[in-house]
């Protein structure tokens, strides 16, 4: 009878886990992956207005854009704001591309999270690559 018993217990499937959170289970799997850009990406770079977004830069943490000429010298650095939620994301709202007269070439836009510009910096940070044609 107790090996009967015994039995039926082992053939009983395993307790469901309870519903909700699970406290070790990583956000990490539901993030995008590292990087940044802006929408739209095309029309002239001079008058366009766009839609800047950051992601996986550390939960409240300010987000800068480094604006670096054709001479690989800074041109501007704005502040685009802090990066919230468990993936450290930002979406800024619509606002000039270059704030300011491009003059043609490849311009690289650097995102990162210091104020003081650096021409090797430390992560996290990416760089876009925007060409302006001369007109």
């Amino acid at each position: 009878m107790i090996s009967l018993l015994f039995a039926a217990l082992l053939a009983l499937p395993a307790a469901a886990p309870a519903a909700g959170p699970d406290p070790d289970a990583s956000a990490a799997g539901r993030c995008h992956p590292f990087g940044a850009d802006f929408a739209p990406s095309t029309g002239n770079p001079q008058r366009l207005r766009v839609r800047f977004s950051v992601w996986r830069f550390g939960t409240n943490r300010p987000v800068y854009l480094h604006y670096v000429g054709p001479n690989r010298h800074l041109k501007l650095t704005i502040r685009l704001g802090t990066a919230r939620g468990l993936c450290g994301h930002l979406r800024t709202g619509y606002r000039r591309l270059f704030p300011f007269t491009a003059r043609a070439g490849t311009w690289r836009l650097r995102f990162d999270t210091r104020r003081a510009y650096r021409a090797r910096p430390r992560a996290p940070y990416v760089t876009l690559a925007v060409p302006v044609l001369r007109r």
